[in-house]
């Protein structure tokens, strides 16, 4: 127990400074909470998303199904400033299911995975995306030994607890630490996992699927490409619209991003590996949704695999062609790495018979102002019909 001379100020003192000093922290600290909590501030009001309140959703036929993949390319390149554009471009889209990549995935409220649940709310009706499946990179990897999986588990209270802290501290200082070091320090071998284990970037960063449509339970399944790579893929089994038992798997996957000939081959094999999970863990169900943003172009190997597999690219199907590009370099960020080449690498497949494409377009193509962008990736929205029973 401390102790102070007799006479001296120093225990009261210490005892009101140290609360006051509290108190102050939990001031400071209680803008950025609230600032992750919520979805932004704007003229001085907090606010749950970017549109009027009053914005009706345009509706769609009971058997369409509308679906929108997103890499928002995690807290980086101006994350506080792109938040509301991000928000309004997803509300914009209206999308049935969410399918994101590079998410700052917190545990019960924080995080980019959170933020957009309840930034999706419909007036008057659902209140957020009811169904959130999210699938962290190393932590998939490292819950999968047994003998880690239960502290490394969702259902771990101090865990999620954990990675509410870490997705909080990223989106407030990640930026700020590494700067335009940022893409250097990823791609090191060594530098890059110890970097982001001890700032808590590693726990967080990784993929999530939003849904509105009702999901089979215990459906939820994550892939492990590779260790050492972190990459993941995930699907959950969802009851298409508008028929009775009728079911589709809808799948979300990020692939390796390594440029060069070992690069397209590791994706070329993650590519055959995500086929082949998804067959043979069919359960019964001939329909495929896979979404993603893929790191491969039209002419690579890994998009020749799927269209070997029998799956159709949903954008090439409507337009003909594959757009000239979907991820870009234009954000003006310190944070960019510009050295890197602009190119299509986010796809919406679907093979069965049930589900046809009938729109795509992308979003978020369009500067708000110069040099800022939703994210450095386009989002691809694609509207699917669910062709009658009879097929007529």
């Amino acid at each position: 127990m401390p102790t102070f001379e007799q006479g001296s100020l120093a225990g009261p003192w210490f005892d009101i400074s140290g609360k006051v000093c509290l108190a102050c922290f939990a001031v400071v600290l209680s803008k950025p909470i609230f600032d992750n909590l919520l979805v932004y501030r704007e003229k001085g009001k907090w606010c749950r998303d970017h549109t009027s309140p009053d914005k009706e959703t345009q509706p769609r036929k009971e058997s369409q199904l509308r679906v929108l993949t997103y890499n928002i390319r995690f807290v980086l390149d101006r994350w506080s400033e792109r938040r509301p554009l991000l928000f309004h471009a997803c509300q914009q889209a209206d999308a049935d299911a969410l399918m994101l990549q590079e998410v700052n995935i917190g545990g019960f409220c924080c995080g980019q995975l959170h933020l957009l649940a309840r930034a999706l709310g419909r007036p008057g009706g659902t209140p957020d995306m009811v169904h959130r499946f999210p699938a962290p990179g190393p932590v998939s990897y490292i819950g999968s030994i047994p003998c880690l999986s239960i502290l490394f588990s969702r259902g771990n209270p101090l865990f999620m607890l954990f990675l509410d802290v870490s997705a909080l501290f990223n989106s407030l200082f990640l930026a700020k630490i590494l700067g335009r070091h940022v893409m250097t320090v990823f791609n090191h071998a060594i530098l890059g996992p110890l970097v982001y284990v001890c700032l808590g970037s590693a726990w967080t960063f990784g993929n999530s699927i939003l849904t509105r449509i009702p999901t089979v339970p215990s459906s939820h399944d994550i892939l492990l490409f590779d260790w050492g790579g972190w990459r993941v893929a995930h699907k959950t089994c969802i009851k298409l619209p508008g028929c009775d038992g009728r079911f589709a798997w809808l799948a979300n996957t990020h692939l390796h991003d390594t440029l060069g000939e070992p690069g397209d081959r590791t994706r070329q094999r993650q590519a055959l590996k995500l086929v082949r999970w998804l067959e043979e863990g069919a359960r019964g169900v001939s329909n495929f949704i896979i979404c993603g943003d893929f790191n491969a172009n039209p002419n690579s190997e890994a998009y020749r695999v799927f269209v070997d597999a029998g799956f159709k690219s949903c954008y090439q199907l409507i337009h003909g062609a594959e757009p000239a590009k979907t991820f870009h370099t234009k954000i003006d960020a310190v944070t960019v790495e510009k050295d890197a080449i602009e190119d299509c690498y986010d796809y919406v497949w679907v093979r069965g018979p049930d589900i046809q494409p009938t729109a795509a377009e992308l979003i978020g193509n369009t500067p708000e102002t110069p040099g800022l962008y939703p994210s450095d990736h386009f989002g691809l929205v694609v509207d699917l019909t669910v062709v009658p029973a009879n097929g007529s």
